[in-house]
């Protein structure tokens, strides 16, 4: 996505060219009247703006353009849920929290993304999980497309309650239902089906589930955490 370089740039020129106009007026030893501009970016922009510092994983910025952005435009859904994002992305979970119950209240359309992430910090800071669970289901209901990240999700949380066996059913479900090409979010979910299995005290299966995860050639980041986490399975598992 294109950065709307134009507009801060302009806006940049703009003030220097005042700055410079009112210096010359006045003499060098005059102090030149600070001159607040209007902001050139809509609250779209402003969002766009943040979704593009998000990407390059500058979320603090981020999250200064979505709050431009609702300061403009209260109810701006889509910058309410992205500031959650960012908010949970840098594993500040009671602020997405927060954020996330507020975009709920404020919603007049069905957003199951935006109850999937809430059940999935719910389910991060370990509470209100009968909510999160919900909240998982009516998102599977919603938005048949994308259930396959939402049983993911549920699985997680299935898995914080201690219902194994209905975890194992929830990341099946997701490995049956994930587009063929996407194995980032098979591996990811073939991990958190090893790690209900080994909870539900299925050895093999959760060995299994980590070679089948390797099998997708994962990241060597990733590689090394399914080699810590078969090493965990082989150790700790019944």
């Amino acid at each position: 996505m294109a950065l709307p370089r134009r507009f801060l740039s302009g806006s940049l020129f703009v003030v220097l060219c005042l700055l410079w106009t009112l210096f010359q007026a006045g003499g060098c030893c005059s102090v030149p009247e600070i001159i607040v501009l209007d902001d050139p970016l809509t609250s779209e922009e402003h969002n766009d703006l943040g979704v593009a510092y998000e990407t390059e994983g500058k979320y603090d910025l981020a999250i200064k353009e979505y709050q431009k952005a609702l300061k403009k435009n209260p109810s701006l859904l889509v910058s309410k849920v992205n500031l959650g994002n960012a908010y949970a992305r840098q594993g500040k979970y009671p602020k997405a929290v927060s954020v996330y119950e507020d975009a709920v209240k404020r919603q007049t359309e069905v957003v199951p993304e935006l109850w999937n992430n809430l059940a999935w910090v719910y389910y991060k800071l370990g509470e209100k999980t009968a909510k999160a669970e919900q909240l998982c289901r009516e998102a599977i209901e919603a938005d048949p497309l994308n259930r396959y990240l939402y049983w993911d999700t549920l699985g997680e949380v299935l898995t914080a309650r201690g219902k194994t066996h209905e975890a194992i059913e929830a990341f099946r479900s997701s490995i049956i239902t994930t587009p063929k090409g996407d194995h980032k979010t098979l591996i990811r979910t073939y991990i958190h089906l090893a790690k209900a299995y080994c909870a539900a005290g299925f050895r093999d299966k959760a060995e299994e589930s980590i070679n089948t995860a390797l099998s997708y050639r994962p990241s060597e980041i990733v590689k090394e955490e399914l080699d810590t986490l078969l090493s965990d399975v082989l150790r700790t598992c019944p």
